[in-house]
């Protein structure tokens, strides 16, 4: 996958993954591909949410999404709103979208990739505690959801 920072793909770990919810009202049907992926130097803390950040050493679980070009302009702006994402107004926003490698799991090796990734903003990050972390960093695991 080669792609610009303007097209990358996305990577999802909650609810906008495969299956769940938010991935059949936001992303199914507007999807080239979606790949087991893994977000090295990244932890997920946990409430209602999935929020994750930078965190060396450690991983989260979750799909590497490449959307259809002809919706990626829309998909964006709707995954945005999801998210409380405004670029310009960072400091009331509850994700900020950042790039990040991912690494495809099954590729051979396991390809590292450019992606979007949603991350809590740095303002809310005193809102938790490692008591709020997700061991693994598997939000589906975490929730007794199945994939």
């Amino acid at each position: 996958m080669d792609h610009t920072s303007e097209h990358l793909p996305v990577f999802v770990y909650g609810t906008l993954r495969a299956g769940q919810a938010n991935w059949r009202r936001y992303l199914q049907g507007k999807t080239l591909s979606t790949h087991p992926a893994i977000a090295p130097d990244h932890k997920m803390y946990a409430t209602n949410y999935a929020y994750v950040t930078d965190a060396p050493g450690q991983q989260i679980v979750g799909e590497l999404v490449e959307i259809r070009p002809e919706c990626y302009e829309r998909v964006m702006q709707d995954l945005d709103r999801l998210e409380d994402y405004d670029p310009l107004d960072l400091e009331h926003s509850l994700y900020v979208r950042v790039e990040r490698d991912v690494l495809v799991v099954g590729a051979a090796p396991n390809a590292c990739c450019r992606a979007w990734i949603y991350h809590l903003n740095p303002r809310r990050h005193a809102s938790f505690s490692d008591a709020d972390l997700v061991a693994g960093g598997d939000w589906l695991h975490h929730c007794g959801r199945s994939y």
